[in-house]
């Protein structure tokens, strides 16, 4: 969760700044977009969880089939974590940033 909100301020940051960085920071403010919804997708199965459970509605069959979708969702986005992590993250991430920059 606390990744999510670093990587959608570091996103607002970029967007207010998009004017004097120049189009070529949409590929990066994409690649954090993409991040930011993955993590956001994760958060609200955690969440959902929790609210059920809080409700008393765990034995509920209603509840128990929106808890395996988001279960069967949560294990599909996460093999795709390392890659929309690296793509957000990483090294070529952090090169072209810093390009960006030093051309301020």
């Amino acid at each position: 969760h606390m990744a999510r909100i670093a990587g959608k301020s570091m996103r607002y940051t970029m967007e207010f700044f998009r004017p004097v960085l120049g189009p070529r920071c949409d590929d990066l403010l994409e690649r954090l977009a993409v991040l930011q919804e993955l993590l956001g997708h994760l958060q609200d199965g955690v969440a959902a969880r929790q609210r059920i459970a809080s409700l008393g509605m765990r034995d509920d069959a209603g509840a128990q089939q929106y808890l395996e979708y988001i279960e069967q969702k949560g294990t599909h986005l996460q093999a795709d974590i390392p890659n929309i992590w690296d793509r957000a993250t990483g090294a070529t991430f952090r090169r072209q940033m810093s390009e960006l920059i030093l051309k301020l």
